[in-house]
């Protein structure tokens, strides 16, 4: 065995596999240094079985004597089984994402000890090199010819079988692989046959390399070559993978010009939306003009802002552009853009229906406004003459009227009246949406408006049976605002308050003077208000008994008029309410600035 370390002088063959091996080293240090990718650790064994590989080729080319020779051929063994192995399954890994984990132990560690095993013991059986084995002068220097017995070629089938698997993962991967990524996995099917070529023909046709088999040094340019492209991020660099996808595989078309103006790549999308217009690359971005401009623009140093969208084949584009820099940056302008067109057909189409959304409520709107206007003028006038003959009649200003015909002339009067209110109400809310209803300021005394208020409800109190009462101020309580439209308010809540309690209830009414404030307060007795209402009570044309059949009338206005009425003033209106017990309503407004004062005054 120590003869067999006895080296000789180092010649071209030695020297040459010396440099490979240095080579598979410095490859294998970088790739575990810096990278990360499918399959790395199934490669970085492939490159340790090579180290081991070319080593014990190294020594079989350096030693005397057949006997030494074929010990480190047996002994190369490890790595001839390891190095097809470790790439199949890297490539299992990397091209397909498949890493069966029974059979990294299996493949990586069972194989190749049996293996060697056999060859290591070949001097007990001699199945694995014959006795026809002889040194030779081949090319010049000594090498062994082997006689390769059974359980060589049951072992050379073994490694045969990974790299025709190997080969068969590639193409699987080509074929399932997008067009964009053909390319690169054909070269990776290149890069896998070669040491498969080299073994064929060494075994087929005896060709050698320095008179030895030149499968290691295939596998081993392979592997630098391979790692080489790693180390530089060209072919494996998850990085650049998900770059390229992101180019290849956008949805949006992207065209990358360079300063000149030049198409240098276009993406497959660019190419389906342009079709046979867009020029081929190395030639300029013409005949394009929705490109064109924007070009010129970014060559004289503009931006792209706020740019009408570009329409090709039913589909709208928003246009961006970023600059490409130089990696050194100097006074010129850039290497060139990159244009993307951001697909925005989906935006367009929305903002197009919201337009048209738009303009049909507004012309809605402008058509209900002027029916509402029409119809209120229309019969305003009629409605007063009959309210006027009717109120003529009623007065017995044409003379006595029987009992019955005079209940009869009254329903008349009331029912006119309360047309006239819901035409009243009508345009005061035309009058809101067109926002011409105008609400005028004075000094007037909340106390007395609320007095005549409820003298002004008496009638219709009395008609319903209700009785109302009122707890007045002990003093004036004076408010700026409009006397007319606060009386309307008071109005509406007063009529609402006693045609929801019905017949003997009680209506309380009362003023009191707060902190700032007045506040007016309607208190019924009718069947209240459930919880969550707020929108209905409010609301246009809305109240909480909506059926054919409810009892109290009404055009369901006047509350919502009442709280804008409110808002101008700076007040608003509210209500408290419980179901079966009855409802408050809260109107507050805020004290004139001098009552303010003197009330401050009083107190202190």
């Amino acid at each position: 065995m120590t003869s067999c370390l006895d080296l000789l002088d180092p010649d071209l063959p030695v020297s040459f596999t010396a440099a490979m091996l240095v080579g598979v080293l410095l490859v294998t240090l970088r790739v575990w240094q810096i990278h990360r990718f499918p399959g790395r650790p199934a490669f970085l064994i492939s490159l340790c079985a090579m180290l081991w590989w070319l080593f014990t080729s190294m020594m079989e080319l350096s030693v005397q004597g057949q006997g030494c020779k074929m010990l480190w051929a047996q002994l190369a063994w490890p790595g001839i089984v390891l190095v097809p192995t470790a790439w199949t399954l890297f490539l299992l890994d990397y091209a397909l994402g498949w890493r069966p984990r029974w059979l990294w132990p299996l493949a990586l560690i069972g194989g190749p000890l049996a293996v060697t095993l056999l060859a290591l013991s070949n001097g007990w059986h001699g199945a694995f090199y014959g006795p026809a084995t002889q040194l030779a002068q081949i090319d010049g220097r000594p090498s062994v010819i082997y006689d390769h017995g059974p359980l060589f070629f049951v072992s050379a089938f073994y490694v045969y079988a990974f790299m025709v698997a190997s080969i068969v993962v590639v193409v699987l991967a080509i074929l399932r692989a997008p067009w964009s990524f053909r390319g690169f996995l054909i070269a990776l099917l290149v890069i896998t046959l070669v040491p498969v070529v080299g073994n064929l023909a060494y075994v087929l046709f005896g060709f050698t390399v320095f008179g030895f088999d030149p499968t290691p040094f295939s596998f081993a340019f392979v592997l630098v070559v391979f790692g080489w492209m790693l180390v530089n991020n060209r072919l494996m660099d998850i990085n650049l993978i998900a770059r390229d996808m992101l180019f290849y595989k956008a949805a949006d078309p992207v065209l990358i010009v360079d300063a000149e103006g030049r198409i240098e790549a276009v993406n497959p999308e660019a190419r389906r939306v342009f079709g046979a217009e867009l020029p081929q690359p190395g030639q300029p971005l013409a005949g394009l003009p929705d490109l064109e401009p924007l070009l010129a623009r970014l060559r004289g140093g503009g931006q792209l802002q706020e740019e009408a969208p570009i329409l090709r084949g039913g589909r709208s584009f928003d246009p961006r552009a970023a600059a490409l820099h130089r990696p050194i940056r100097t006074g010129r302008s850039a290497l060139g853009w990159v244009i993307s067109l951001v697909d925005i057909t989906a935006q367009e189409q929305e903002a197009a229906a919201l337009r048209l959304a738009a303009e049909n409520a507004r012309a809605a709107a402008l058509a209900k406004s002027q029916f509402l206007a029409v119809v209120s003028h229309e019969l305003r006038t009629p409605l007063t003459s009959i309210k006027g003959a009717l109120d003529l009649l009623n007065n017995s200003v044409t003379g006595e009227l029987p009992e019955a015909t005079r209940r009869i002339v009254q329903i008349a009067a009331n029912n006119s009246k309360r047309l006239t209110t819901l035409i009243e109400d009508l345009l005061d809310l035309q009058q809101i949406e067109q926002g011409t209803l105008t609400v005028t300021r004075q000094r007037i005394d909340m106390g007395h408006l609320v007095q005549d208020a409820v003298v002004e409800a008496a009638d219709l109190a009395r008609s319903l049976d209700v009785t109302l009462t009122l707890a007045e101020p002990a003093e004036p309580v004076m408010v700026d605002g409009d006397p007319r439209r606060l009386m309307q308010v008071m109005g509406n809540v007063l009529s609402n308050a006693c045609k929801f309690s019905g017949n003997g209830a009680r209506v309380e009414v009362s003023v009191l003077r707060e902190q700032g404030r007045v506040r007016v307060l309607v208190k019924d007795s009718g069947p209240g208000i459930p919880e969550g209402a707020q929108d209905t009570v409010f609301g246009q044309f809305s109240q909480l008994d909506s059926s054919g059949t409810r009892r109290v009338g009404g055009s369901g206005l006047g509350l919502h008029i009442a709280r804008w009425i409110l808002d101008q003033h700076g007040g608003r209106i509210s209500y408290d309410s419980v179901l079966g017990e009855g409802t408050t309503f809260f109107i507050d407004l805020p004290l004139a600035p001098q009552s303010v004062r003197i009330a401050q005054a009083v107190s202190a």
